[in-house]
């Protein structure tokens, strides 16, 4: 323990000592040449020594550990000016933020040097809490900001270009005034969204971005923040030209998935900034919430655009089915009317004629079922199995198309008491899924087994198909709405959540199986 008490200044009242010993902010009073006259007890305790060992020395190397003054010094602003001086700085070896303040006193060494009167204040924690509120300022502005914009009514890529540059302009985080937006439009690869300022040559190279390639891919795939004050080497994607630079990338992360990636730049050599980072992440959550809000108006629009186009149909169906309706028996009786009286082969064409209207008739039957809501309200019984074929041969012309190879393994189970439509509902968004994900098999084969399992009394339907199957951590997730796991444009995300909802309303289940490469099959069951 240093004894500093007894240690007595000459020309200081010794009260004023006490005083100066007592106070808790750093006090000394040095010379012009920097030399240290006195410390007071709190300048001996910060530097753990005596009073003794502190008295005379020069206040630069003994405080700062520098050889000269150091830039941000007040005595040499006061020796410049004649007067009092303060300033704020970072104290390089101890990392803290001091005030420091000094003027001219009237006291002078016994050589005749004049004292000046020194006082600091560590503020490290006042400035911690200045900071806190400037970040929490800036991100209520720019959170505004952006708002404003998801706000307007126009296309997703306009919102992210005008958010883009909001960001860019904001003077909190003093970036380098260029950056890009790449969202996930095709699963595994990001697409540019969005940009400011980016060169012909980026824009070659980076419109399409692989999860794991080069900065942004990495932080695409590794859904965490990434920084760097140079062109290292992770950054992959060169061009001729290319500047020295660093970057902040922020993924996008929307319920557990990469939903895309905003790309910073900076200066390079530009030191790591916590502030900063918590600025971009808070942005970013902004952003992905204003992206899934736009994709499910989009989503909504189009589940809207589909029910109107479904009812057109449903009216040109049902006017169809009246007129063959009233063809058939025509047919029929053309038929019996001129039987003796026209060629065989002649015979033949009406017979193809009446059975090609027949079959036609069949179809927008089922159609006219599959888009009619049941409005009983106690359903009747309906054989499963017939609800397959029925389903079937209503989606023959696309399983024709789609070349895919339909194996049944129908066995004899109970009649269920459901409502034929919505089980056809069912049938056809699993099926039709079934399709567009055997899209690139070279032999697709669906097959659809039925069977009744006495334990529980229930009625089981699979149906698999040797696709590409589905990743074990998007299975849970696939009866979400607006959730898809196709390239864009190519589904709502809303045929499973409906499938599901369907059923649990009819107090059955549905589960998936799935390995990679080799299958994915649906498995239903419905109380006997």
């Amino acid at each position: 323990m240093i004894k500093q008490d007894n240690y007595k200044y000459p020309d200081i009242p010794r009260g004023i000592q006490l005083l100066m010993d007592k106070l808790p902010f750093f006090i000394l009073l040095i010379d012009n040449e920097h030399n240290i006259y006195y410390a007071n007890n709190a300048v001996a305790k910060f530097l753990n020594k005596s009073h003794g060992e502190i008295q005379g020395k020069y206040c630069p190397m003994l405080i700062h550990g520098k050889k000269c003054a150091v830039d941000e010094c007040t005595l040499e602003k006061s020796l410049r000016t004649g007067t009092w001086s303060n300033t704020e700085y970072k104290d390089e070896r101890s990392g803290r933020w001091l005030k420091t303040f000094i003027c001219p006193t009237d006291l002078k060494t016994n050589s005749g040097k004049k004292l000046y009167y020194h006082t600091a204040r560590d503020i490290t924690e006042q400035k911690a809490v200045l900071q806190d509120k400037d970040l929490l300022f800036a991100i209520e502005e720019i959170t505004s900001r952006i708002l404003r914009v998801g706000l307007e009514n126009i296309p997703l890529e306009k919102m992210l270009n005008r958010m883009l540059y909001e960001i860019l302009d904001n003077e909190y985080i003093s970036l380098v005034e260029k950056g890009y937006v790449f969202l996930v439009e095709e699963e595994g690869f990001l697409h540019l969204a969005a940009a400011k300022n980016m060169p012909s040559a980026v824009r070659k190279v980076c419109s399409e971005i692989k999860f794991g390639q080069c900065l942004c891919g990495r932080a695409a795939k590794r859904q965490e923040l990434i920084f760097t004050d140079h062109i290292n080497e992770e950054h992959d994607t060169s061009y001729e030209g290319i500047k020295p630079h660093g970057h902040y990338i922020v993924p996008l992360i929307l319920e557990g998935e990469t939903a895309g990636v905003l790309c910073f730049y900076t200066k390079p050599g530009e030191q790591r900034d916590e502030k900063k980072e918590k600025f971009l992440r808070a942005v970013a959550d902004v952003i992905t919430g204003i992206i899934k809000h736009t994709k499910t108006e989009a989503a909504l629009l189009e589940k809207e655009k589909l029910a109107g186009v479904g009812q057109m149909t449903a009216g040109i169906v049902h006017e169809l089915n009246n007129s063959l309706t009233a063809m058939i028996p025509n047919i029929e009786l053309l038929e019996e009317d001129i039987r003796e009286i026209i060629p065989d082969e002649s015979k033949e064409d009406l017979s193809q004629l009446r059975k090609g209207a027949l079959r036609m008739k069949k179809m927008l039957s089922s159609i006219l079922s599959y888009s009619r809501v049941s409005d009983r309200k106690e359903p009747g019984y309906i054989h499963i199995n017939d609800i397959i074929e029925e389903t079937l041969e209503l989606l023959s012309p696309v399983i024709k198309k789609s070349k895919a190879e339909i194996k049944k393994s129908l066995s004899e189970v109970p009649r269920l008491r459901l409502p034929g439509d919505k089980i056809i509902q069912v049938f056809v968004n699993l099926i039709k899924n079934s399709l567009q994900a055997l899209d690139k098999q070279e032999n697709p084969v669906i097959e659809i087994e039925t069977s009744y399992e006495s334990s529980d009394n229930r009625v089981v339907i699979k149906l698999t198909d040797n696709g590409e199957g589905i990743e074990e951590k998007k299975l849970a997730k696939i009866f979400q709405p607006f959730y898809s796991t196709k390239p864009k444009g190519k589904g709502t995300g809303l045929g499973l959540s409906i499938v599901s909802d369907i059923i649990k309303s009819l107090e059955g289940t549905i589960d998936v199986q799935s390995q990679i490469g080799e299958f994915t099959r649906l498995i239903i069951k419905f109380p006997a």
